[in-house]
Order: C-alpha cells, then structure tokens, then sequence
C-alpha cells in the first residue's frame, strides 16, 4: 500500500543539477543563515541520454530524474512537485542592457529598482535576439546602479533625479530549456526557478565578499566547462567550453580499449589508485599504473586545459584572473589544475579544486560534499535569493517595505529602513506660562505630552519588539502637550484671594493671563506668602556629551533622550541598521530620561561616531 506523502513545508527548497553524466537532487532549508541539507541523491544516467550539455533521450533523462525523486521522497517523507533547476552553458549568449527613469526627487523603493532592473533585461533580450531570434534568459547580473550619472552600490532610499541600471544577462536557445522542461513535465515537476549553471556555481563556491577579487570559475562537468569571472564585487562575464570530463572519458576507452562506463570508472581511481584494474574489450584482464595513463592522457588534458584557459583569459579582458576555483566532476583528474595554471602564467596553488565542504552557505553534511555536489547547493542558494527569502515583507502603517533581511530586526531598526522620523515617537511638554504676581514669579506648567504607541500585529510593543517577515507595524505618534493656559482665577488661587490688577489694569476673574504678565493685589493690605511653586516649575538646563562631544539642552523642566537630536545634525539615512544607543554605555530607548553629565554615544557597523555630526565642539 502507497503511504500518502505530505506536501513539502514552505521552507524546503527542491534543486535539481541535470548534468551530462549524472543527475543530482538535494532538498534543504534555511538554517542559520545558510543552507541546511535535509536529504540528497545522486543517479547517474544508465547510458548516454545527454551529450555535451544537451539533452538528446527525453525519456532516459527522466527515468534518472524520477528515480532521484523517488529516493528524496522517501527520505524526506515529504511529496516534492516544484523544483529548481538550472542550464548548462551550452549555446551561451550574453548580453548587456541598460535602463534609466526619471525619479523626480522621490526615493526608489525595491519594487522600483526590480522593475528598472526588469527593464534592463528586456533591453539586453531586444539586443542579442535581434540577431538570434528564440532565446531565453536564464539569468541576469547587476553590474551598477546609477544616480544621477554616478555609480552607487545601491538605489534604494537614495534621493534624485534619475536612476539607472546595468545588466549583465545570459540567453540560451529555447530548444535547450524546452528539453528540461519536458524532462520535467514527463516527471510531473513544476519548474519554479531556472538559472544558469555558472550563476549557480559561483553563488555556493566564491561568496560575495570573494568577488571584489578578479577570480574565475570553472564547473567542469561532464559535458561542457562553465565559466563566471568575477571583479569588483560583481560578475562581469560568463562563458562556455563544449569540452569537459566526457573527452578525458573517451580518452581512456581509445588508450585502453575499453567501453564508456569502464573508461568513467577509471578516469575517477586516477585520483585515489596507484594501479588501476580493466578489463578490454576482448576480455583480457589488464592494470595500468596511474602515472603510465596519466601519461596516455596528457594530450587530452593539455588541450583541455588550453582551451579553457584561453576562454578564460578572453572572458577577462585579455589577462589571468589572480585565481581560478574549479567544481564538477571533471575537475577532479589529477594534473589539470596544474596544467591550467600554466597556461594562466599562475602559480600552482592558485589553481584550486573548490569542494562543497569550502561552500561557508551550506551547512556541514556528512556526505555529498566533494566538487561535484557544489553546484546543486548553488541552485538552491540561488533559488531561494530569488524567491525573496533574503528579504522580509512588513508593513508600516498600512504601507508596504521590502528590506534587507538582516536576520536580527525591531522595530526600531524597520522604522529606520523605512525612512519613519524618529522625532514622531516622542512628544514634547507644552510650554509653560510665566508671569509675575505680586513680585514674585510664578509659573503654570503645560500639558505632559501622550507618548506614541506601538502594536505589532495588533499587540502592543515597543522599539525592541522582534519583527519578521509579514509583520504589520502600526504607530500611533506621539502627541505634544498644549501650551499652559490661566485665567486671573487659576492665579488667584495660586496667589492668595484679592482684587488683581492685570499689567496695571483691573481685571475680573476670567481674564485670560498670558506669557509675561504683571499681576498685583489692588488693596493695600499685606498680601500673604504665595503659594509654593509646583514641583519642577523652573526649567533647569542640562549638558550631556553626544558621541563624546558637549550638548547644552535647555528650555524644559526634564529632558529625553530624543531631544538630543533639536541641538545636532545626523543624516539618518546613513546610520544603517544594526545601531545602538547607549546612556552611560547601557542599551537606550529614545525616551529615557537624561541626567547632567550623561554620556550617550550612537554607533552603527564598525563605526564610532555618526557622519554629519554638527552639534557644538
């Protein structure tokens, strides 16, 4: 009896590396910030169904396929139906595509920048199929943004008059990506994400940080050797090889007379035997030493490694890389790394065989972690980049932010993402009222400001409430107090009861008293002893030290945190999450109270002091 399979959960991820030789599937999920394995398989093909990339026998390509799924399944428990695969770079055509808009002083959020970023694509697309018509993007790189005419590593949030986009976008020919879809569909899978097997590589073996180095990859598979290069943070060309590990193979059937999967076999114990056992095509048992085939084969390996060298050194602008990462199967035969950087005029040790063990996204697995496997993690990596799992959707009162995931969000770091003015989460007191009775100053305190509120789906919260994706962030501003409002009356009754004159002037019990006036008993009797002040009624100044630097704060009986920031300038579009705001070196909240000679100090990244800081020296 077939046991009922539970749909994935949404987190899972499916890729699916069809390759020449092998296909390979592996299922995980994010974890920790990287890619956690849950389970993988590897089937290679029972014969020859694919040639240099290209599918030839649709339906042995799919009995490998359904053969790997079958295996996850079980596994996993889970039924898998959308899967994320990726092309070889067979028939590869690239092409660049540059967009502009018009922005008019507004700042661009994501859904702008994608949308221009789209258009850049299309522009690319309308160049390459002008000359080959039926072609698909399988993949696409930023390699600036633009604003107002100058280069920015990013759009989002920046204000001015037009931004543009540039492109680096890969096509192959529909008849290639056709061929995996019907492999799929014959399956039942739904392709839900397709990428270039290069892109995906280079995403699970040269983090981004690598990449402000001039760095090639190479995927060596079977049938094709992709290439990425890398410079200044970005990648800046990509192309293909129609050689790899399957020449090597047949190399082997010619020296030994041997068949293919006797030729597969051995070419993969020249990285573990010393002495390699076969038997011919005639039946003779026989044994070749490593070093005796190594030798056979150095033709096939000194073309393959010209070839791709010269690729590479075309796909760079006419010069080496400074390094050069090799993934796939076909990387794996001893002495090609050598020979490849002496083509390159590198030294040996920049040549370097990359295992998904290198891979610092993927989590540790005890098995599959050789070079072969690296690209299948990169799909996925891929993958869930492009499903949005690197950002989180929230909402803002009512209004909707793509941001960064950063992985450690509140509400304090979303409302600085979001542009929201921190000066609305505090209320100021209303002004006091002064005036003079009978010689003597007397003031009546304005109305204590409402603090703003904050609720998170609907539940209360304050600035260090925890946000995650799909979150609704609604803020209620902070009111100010109204200004101090008296009558002779309400004096009167602070004064001591009489007749009063209003600035010289009599004045019944509702007249209003404003800022400054003069009131004073008109009878000649000795007035009593006013009426003690209420507590706090003079405003008291305060100097605290704001990032190591003297503020004087004046004009209210206490101050807050916040109101720091009337006295200095901060451009807080640079202040980029994760801040932090200390009193005295403890974690602050915007409206903690402040003492005289406090020391508060905002710090964000690596940096100690906020640029734009223009408060009093």
């Amino acid at each position: 009896m077939t046991v009922q399979k539970t749909p994935a959960p949404e987190n899972t991820i499916f890729a699916l590396d069809i390759g020449t030789r092998s296909v390979i599937g592996l299922v995980g999920v994010p974890k920790s910030g990287r890619l956690g394995v849950v389970a993988q398989h590897l089937v290679e093909h029972e014969r020859r169904t694919m040639l240099d990339g290209q599918i030839h026998d649709i339906p042995g390509v799919a009995g490998a396929v359904r053969e790997v799924v079958h295996h996850l399944e079980e596994k996993t428990g889970f039924a898998l139906s959308r899967v994320a695969i990726a092309a070889a770079g067979r028939s590869l055509l690239t092409g660049r595509g540059r967009a502009e808009l018009d922005i008019g002083e507004r700042a661009p959020g994501w859904p702008e920048v994608e949308a221009l970023t789209l258009a850049a694509v299309r522009q690319a697309y309308g160049e390459v199929a002008t000359h080959t018509p039926g072609l698909t993007c399988v993949g696409h790189s930023v390699l600036s943004y633009y604003l107002d005419g100058y280069s920015i590593t990013s759009l989002v949030g920046h204000r001015g008059n037009t931004m543009a986009v540039e492109v680096l976008a890969t096509f192959l020919p529909d008849s290639v990506v056709n061929s995996l879809y019907a492999v799929l569909e014959m399956v039942g899978l739904e392709s839900f994400f397709l990428t270039l097997e290069p892109i995906a590589a280079i995403e699970a073996a040269i983090p981004e940080n690598f990449r402000l180095l001039n760095l090639a990859l190479v995927d060596i598979g079977a049938g094709t050797a992709d290439i990425a290069v890398t410079r200044d943070g970005i990648i800046v060309a990509y192309d293909m090889v129609p050689l790899a590990g399957d020449e090597i193979t047949e190399a082997v059937m010619q020296a030994c007379l041997v068949d293919f999967d006797s030729a597969e076999r051995m070419k993969r114990e020249l990285g573990s035997q010393e002495e390699i056992m076969f038997t011919d095509i005639t039946g003779a048992s026989a044994s070749i030493s490593r070093a005796q085939l190594l030798g056979l084969l150095e033709p096939v390996l000194d073309n393959l490694a010209g070839t791709i060298a010269r690729h590479i050194r075309s796909a760079n602008g006419g010069n080496p890389p400074r390094s050069v990462f090799l993934v796939g199967g076909g990387g794996q035969v001893p002495e090609l790394p050598g020979k490849l950087a002496l083509r390159l005029d590198l030294d040996p040790g920049r040549v370097v065989l990359r295992t998904r063990g290198n891979c610092l996204q993927v989590e540790p697995s005890p098995a599959g972690t050789g070079p072969d496997w690296v690209t299948v993690a990169g799909i996925a990596l891929v993958a869930l980049r492009q499903m949005g799992r690197d950002f989180i959707q929230v909402l803002v009162d009512g209004r909707e932010h793509r941001l960064f995931n950063t992985g450690d969000f509140t509400v304090a770091s979303v409302l600085g993402l979001t542009d929201y003015d921190p000066r609305r989460l505090v209320g100021y007191d209303g002004p006091d009222l002064h005036a003079t009775v009978n010689g003597r100053p007397v003031t009546v305190p304005g109305e204590l400001s409402i603090p703003a509120a904050i609720w998170v789906n609907d539940t209360p919260a304050n600035l260090k409430t925890r946000v995650g994706n799909g979150d609704r962030l609604v803020i209620q501003p902070a009111q100010n107090g109204a200004a101090a409002r008296a009558t002779v009356a309400d004096i009167r009754r602070l004064a001591g009861d009489g007749v009063y004159l209003l600035n010289g002037e009599p004045a019944g019990p509702g007249t209003p008293v404003r800022e400054g006036d003069v009131l004073a008993r008109a009878e000649q009797t000795p007035a009593p002893p006013p009426a003690p002040e209420p507590a706090g009624g003079h405003t008291v100044p305060v100097t605290v030290r704001f990032n190591g630097r003297p503020v004087r704060l004046d004009g209210k009986r206490e101050y807050l945190l916040v109101d720091i920031f009337r006295e200095v300038e901060i451009d807080l579009a640079r202040v980029k999450p994760p801040f932090t705001i200390t009193i005295n070196g403890r974690d602050a909240a915007f409206t903690d109270l402040l003492a005289p000679g406090d020391e508060v100090a905002l710090t964000w990244g690596d940096r100690e002091k906020p640029t734009g800081f223009t408060g009093p020296e």
